[in-house]
């Protein structure tokens, strides 16, 4: 099409100017919106700054949107004015084309060539857009612009993934370093007369949640959607041999973690991508067992589990952990693989606003998982092994619990919950009902709540769960970030579990105060074997008002003596069974050194096994002046 030639609307334009038309028309709006006093002024100015210095003729408004400052809007608005002057001067208007320069046309050839490439690593097998019908077209997922700030910083950041590990924050230096070679903008210098970088892409990214901001002095790390996106760009990279040569190494890796994020079904999965999910610092090989990777009770898996002579006497539970393993094991329930589904369970009571209770309903649905909404009486969230429709197989119809709960704290949540004691009585709870693998996860920031019972009292808290308590913790940006984090432990439980026969434990040998130590009996007698409670089990066993025993008031008693975790006191109450008994044994002793030995015999005792701890002297005096001193 041959060139239109647009006539300078006014002589006040600059002489070099590209498209005096376009900005006369954008200098009358500006002068109308400050003449206003409108906010829209801002947003001219940088419009009209833009398209002043560009030095290429424009024909079509709609192609105005590559220029920092201008969008959609203003590009639509200019083309309607451009229509009215036309028809004002007797203008036929054109078919567009695109008249862009050659660098231009190769820049977009390039970006066409990335994004076929880019849709081919997505879309194998599936029928091109063009045949399916109009209304079952899906909303095209975003792809960062070839070789653009936000495409840079996506292949910075999954080399940092690939380095470091998927946890671990990244600064803007480090990110800017390795960004720019893959940028054609540079991310320190603004250019065409704006004050915007190609850093500025990084509000892109996080606005769709492709990246995880944390701190008052921002570092990033990316998202799992962020992640799919960046890997399948790094792929393409790889095979155009577009990469950096000192990258080439480490994007090599990337095949084989992609491969070890979705393995082929195989008998034995990576159970140390589990543990990722947690914490890399704390990632281990585990055992086949799901009941084995609590790490104080790998410690100590080859004690073996002895009743203790004193239950008889105090009438705890008379049934040997050993006996009900071999119950059990006997009653050969087992759910086969590939006869059931893994679902998610999310309390009810877990919403986001009073005004939106749906809200995470809504993202689970979105985003593909199988999730169910119930009162859960433990934990936030949870997983259940749920049979197939029409299974015959199964010898029982029921949900079997998957050994991994989740307990959601908010900040302030988490300092109430220290100050008023629930932690520690929540963390006895979990611990002793059944579940091996806790995991806190701690949700977002909020300063006034952390100075209010100090600094040093939540990071002692905090590193209580992960070190003495032997729980998993997370701590995630905000709340989107949590139903990330779940979607992405989900996947990897259902690739674990789907593909393992799962036993289960009759409901009759469900004991709310023993089942911790049947289930650790179960994994030292039958290693290799997933053991599980039903649905009913679980409410069995970890219902207040349903559990509730003598034992379970004195733990709770011995719980509010500083020092004292759920694991020492559970010591104390296995050996001693009830207050009134623990009160007789030690003061059936003359000297306070007796009754020292005593309190610590307890930790020493042949009974001791996973969830014994040894009580130290200095705690054993402190224990001693609580319950039998006038005054503390």
């Amino acid at each position: 099409m041959p060139n239109l030639k647009m006539p300078r609307a006014s002589d006040s334009e600059p002489e070099d100017c590209a498209n005096p038309l376009f900005l006369s028309w954008l200098k009358e709006w500006l002068v109308d919106a400050r003449r206003r006093n409108l906010k829209t002024q801002y947003t001219l100015k940088k419009a009209y700054e833009s398209l002043k210095i560009y030095p290429l003729p424009i024909e079509n408004p709609l192609e105005t949107t590559q220029l920092n400052g201008i969008g959609q809007g203003i590009a639509e608005k200019l083309e309607k004015k451009l229509q009215s002057w036309r028809k004002a001067n007797n203008i036929q208007s054109p078919n567009y084309k695109n008249t862009r320069d050659q660098n231009k046309e190769l820049h977009t050839t390039s970006q066409k060539s990335f994004e076929d490439n880019m849709s081919d690593s997505q879309n194998q097998g599936v029928i091109p857009t063009s045949q399916q019908s109009k209304s079952n077209r899906q909303a095209r997922p975003y792809i960062p612009r070839y070789r653009s700030g936000a495409f840079a910083i996506l292949i910075a950041l999954l080399k940092f993934y690939i380095t470091d590990g998927p946890d671990t924050f990244i600064h803007k230096a480090e990110i800017i370093e390795n960004a720019q070679p893959y940028c054609d903008n540079s991310f320190e210098v603004s250019s065409n007369g704006t004050k915007y970088t190609a850093w500025n892409s990084m509000k892109t990214l996080d606005s769709k949640n492709l990246v995880y901001r944390q701190g008052v002095a921002a570092k990033y790390v990316l998202s799992e959607i962020g992640y799919d996106i960046a890997c399948q760009m790094a792929l393409v990279l790889r095979k155009s041999n577009e990469l950096q040569p000192e990258d080439a190494e480490v994007f090599s890796r990337l095949e084989n973690i992609q491969q070890s994020r979705n393995p082929k079904p195989k008998p034995q999965s990576d159970e140390d991508e589990i543990s990722r999910l947690y914490t890399d610092d704390e990632a281990e090989d585990q055992p086949n067992s799901a009941a084995n990777t609590n790490p104080e009770f790998n410690a100590t898996c080859n004690t073996s589990t002895h009743h203790s002579p004193s239950q008889d006497a105090h009438n705890i539970d008379k049934r040997d952990p050993k006996d009900l393993a071999q119950a059990t094991i006997s009653s050969n329930i087992v759910y086969k693989k590939g006869e059931f589904d893994i679902i998610l369970i999310m309390d009810n009571r877990e919403i986001r606003t009073k005004s939106d209770r749906t809200y995470m309903a809504r993202e689970f649905e979105k985003r593909g998982i199988k999730f169910d909404t119930r009162p859960l009486t433990v934990g936030d969230y949870l997983w259940v092994a749920q049979p197939k429709p029409g299974t015959r197989s199964l010898t029982s119809n029921k949900e079997l619990v998957i050994d991994y709960v989740i307990e959601r704290k908010r900040m302030d949540d988490l300092c109430s919950s220290i100050s008023d004691g629930r932690l520690k009585e929540q963390h006895f709870r979990l611990k002793n009902r059944g579940f091996d693998n806790v995991v806190y996860v701690i949700e977002g920031e909020n300063n006034d709540a952390v100075q209010k019972i100090g600094e040093k009292a939540v990071q002692t808290a905090m590193s209580r769960i992960q070190v003495i308590d032997g729980s998993y913790l997370k701590r995630t940006a905000s709340f989107d970030d949590t139903i990330s984090y779940l979607e992405r432990l989900t996947k990897r439980l259902t690739d674990k579990f789907e593909r393992l026969d799962l036993y289960v434990i009759p409901d009759h040998l469900v004991d709310p105060f023993s089942i911790s130590d049947l289930k650790g009996a179960l994994a030292m007698e039958y290693p290799g074997h997933n053991f599980c409670m039903t649905y009913d089990g679980y409410i069995k066993a970890t219902s207040k008002s349903g559990s509730i025993r003598l034992q379970d008031i004195f733990a709770k008693m011995l719980l509010t003596i500083r020092g004292v975790s759920a694991e020492k006191a559970y010591t104390i109450v296995q050996e001693y069974g009830t207050p009134h008994r623990f009160i007789k044994e030690i003061c059936n002793t003359s000297s306070e050194s007796e009754q020292l030995n005593k309190i610590r015999l307890a930790g020493n005792s042949s009974s001791a096994g996973p969830k014994y701890k040894k009580i130290g002297p200095a705690l054993a005096q402190k224990i001693r002046q609580v319950w039998f001193s006038d005054s503390y």
